[in-house]
């Protein structure tokens, strides 16, 4: 296990970003910095002589557990699960351990990376945001106003950054239907994140089939709506030939069946018509017989949709 001196602790202690913890080699909580007050919002008092464990969810308790004796003899360098703030949101971290010195002894140390996309830099966030394939937009989740969408949502949909900035999600009508947003927002209410199928109408009037993301996201104390859509048209497309081809198949199936039968043939030809009418959802179909000489042609049978 890495050693960390005492001159790089009080470094640590300055850290604006990564949370750290001095323990005794017991793994309570002698120490820790002002991210730990200021994100996870901790007082001195709820955490000084107080084991690790207080800083992690019931559900990480049992396998935190386990890791520290492991990581406090040196067989486990790092534990993987998020912090829990006082109000019990989670806090993504890759948490690391030391051996250190510290006001003249031994200590043991965790240091944890705060993961949380609101803290990423500028730089990684815009390019994981406009570097996607994938529609992205930020909203409020009361009032529906847009923040900010990424490249793909500009591209697909046709709107500009400035068509979108502070314009609700209804005065875009970007909705086909709205009422799926209003679906989708009660899951995001109850769960916190929904998902499902909905139009998408661009600037253009194209209307696109897609597959929507909705997540409640928490930055800086305030909760938003991150969405992430991505475009299925040409799969629903493909899928709807697909269906259109196995409709076409039963039918020539079931017309080979009929002319096959030995029943009167007038009936069979009705019954054709009838297969053949309602499957291409046409006014009429119509079977017309030539005379011997080919000059004239006689209508002998007539198929017709209802209302015609």
């Amino acid at each position: 296990m890495n050693f960390i001196a005492e001159s790089k602790l009080k470094e640590l202690l300055g850290d604006k970003l990564d949370f750290l913890f001095i323990l005794n080699m017991d793994g309570n909580i002698m120490k820790v910095n002002s991210i730990v007050h200021s994100i996870l919002e901790y007082t001195d008092e709820d955490l000084n002589d107080k084991h690790l464990l207080n800083v992690y969810g019931p559900k990480y308790k049992e396998k935190v557990g386990a890791i520290i004796p492991l990581a406090i003899k040196g067989d486990v360098p790092f534990c993987p699960y998020p912090l829990v703030t006082k109000s019990g949101d989670l806090i993504p971290v890759d948490t690391h351990f030391f051996i250190g010195w510290w006001q003249g002894q031994n200590v043991f140390v965790a240091v944890s990376t705060n993961l949380g996309t609101e803290f990423f830099s500028k730089e990684v966030f815009y390019s994981i945001f406009n570097g996607s394939d994938v529609m992205m937009s930020i909203s409020t989740i009361d009032s529906n106003v847009f923040f900010n969408v990424n490249k793909s949502f500009i591209d697909t949909t046709g709107y500009t950054l400035e068509d979108i900035s502070g314009t609700t999600i209804q005065e875009l009508g970007i909705y086909n239907d709205y009422s799926q947003r209003e679906i989708l927002l009660k899951k995001v209410a109850i769960n916190g994140r929904a998902e499902g199928e909905v139009k998408i109408m661009t600037k253009h009037g194209d209307l696109l089939t897609c597959l929507i993301s909705l997540e409640r996201v928490k930055i800086k104390k305030q909760y938003y709506l991150f969405a992430a859509v991505t475009n299925i048209s040409q799969r629903k497309q493909m899928e709807d030939k697909l269906v259109n081809l196995n409709r076409q198949q039963k039918l020539l199936t079931d017309v080979v069946q009929l002319l096959n039968k030995p029943d009167n043939f007038d009936e069979i030809i009705d019954n054709v018509l009838d297969l053949i009418g309602i499957h291409t959802n046409v006014s009429r179909v119509y079977l017309f017989e030539n005379s011997e000489d080919n000059k004239f042609i006689s209508n002998t049978h007539e198929w017709c949709n209802e209302g015609i």
